[in-house]
């Protein structure tokens, strides 16, 4: 069990342990939360289905489904074993394009939906891959993907007849080339490192006294009036002896 409000993963109790949240919904919340879902713009929200793993093993697909919607280890294995099954809920536009690209590089077969269960075509701008050729995340889709939270995550499992979604696949418009896979790629922004700025300190100028506005002789008439002090080293001979 999730906690909806940090979406941090709770074993029971009324209140999350985390945040204080509380976990048991009452019936005036329930009626609040169906009136927000009914009055909402469920056409601009899109499913992402997992048709199969294609040429990405199975083991990094449950990873990609871990590291980008945030499952367990035993949920990520279900699902992948469930294909074709709906993995992600609640996508807009660019999110669910974002992560059927990332799905699809990889090799892993996948297809979107609204909430009719109807599929939708969002290959129009999937020309370019999401990744640099230093094998980062471009800022946008490490943003969108970096975005997504716990609501994302399906709620129950809803399995999809394969023969109907085969010719209904994500396509990209662009040849493949995605990175070695790494684990916990999330936080991996294609940011540039900060260097720490090298602050100079400027000596303060010197104030300059001016003797005679104040009264008091000038440095070079004090200089000639000075009387020569006495030497107070030993005199030597030429050959560095004392007489």
């Amino acid at each position: 069990m999730y906690c909806k409000n940090c979406g941090a993963e709770v074993n029971g109790g009324n209140f999350c342990s985390y945040c204080g949240q509380p976990l048991i919904e009452t019936t005036a919340s329930i009626s609040l939360m169906n009136k927000a879902v009914s009055t909402a713009n469920l056409d601009n929200q899109y499913s992402l289905v997992l048709v199969s793993c294609g040429t990405c093993s199975k083991v990094m697909t449950g990873d990609l489904l871990e590291d980008v919607f945030g499952y367990t280890d035993a949920e990520s294995t279900n699902l992948v074993n469930m294909a074709p099954v709906v993995v992600g809920e609640r996508l807009n536009a660019n999110e669910a394009q974002t992560v059927a690209q990332l799905f699809t590089e990889y090799g892993a077969q996948v297809s979107i939906t609204n909430q009719a269960d109807q599929y939708v075509d969002l290959t129009a701008n999937a020309t370019s891959s999401i990744f640099d050729k230093a094998g980062n995340l471009l800022s946008g889709a490490a943003a969108i993907i970096g975005a997504l939270t716990v609501s994302n995550r399906i709620r129950s499992y809803r399995r999809f007849k394969k023969p109907s979604l085969l010719e209904r696949l994500f396509h990209i418009r662009y040849k493949p080339e995605p990175p070695a896979y790494q684990r916990n790629f999330r936080p991996r922004l294609n940011t540039a490192p900060v260097e720490p700025r090298r602050t100079i300190r400027k000596t303060p100028p010197t104030p300059q006294f001016n003797h005679r506005a104040a009264g008091h002789p000038s440095a070079h008439n004090m200089q000639q009036s000075a009387p020569h002090a006495p030497s107070q080293h030993p005199s030597h001979g030429p050959s560095g002896h004392k007489r």
